[in-house]
């Protein structure tokens, strides 16, 4: 079985991770289930942006993607050929940020 865990405060408290400042580019996910997965993304313009403190989640912090072009990936977590699940969660504001 193949696992990834992107959490913020998990990874960044378990592998001292230090994210960017508020409103930086992500640059950089690492990957929390210790598989050394990590999620990245080298074009600047197609980082997500890092949100310190979200009030909309209780102060907790965030990665904001754009919608459009922000993206991460991982080139050793590519082919998954069994069944898989996602856990999300996320927080939608306005209708046009209100995806299906």
């Amino acid at each position: 079985m193949r696992h990834l865990f992107l959490d913020i405060e998990t990874v960044r408290n378990a592998l001292d991770w230090t994210p960017p400042a508020d409103g930086g580019a992500v640059s950089q996910w690492d990957d929390g289930s210790g598989n050394a997965r990590h999620v990245s993304q080298g074009t600047g313009t197609a980082q997500p942006t890092y949100r310190a403190s979200v009030a909309a989640l209780n102060g907790k912090p965030a990665v904001q993607w754009d919608g459009t072009s922000d993206v991460l990936s991982s080139s050793t977590f590519t082919a998954v050929t069994q069944p898989w699940s996602w856990v999300i969660v996320a927080y939608a504001t306005g209708a046009a940020a209100v995806r299906r």
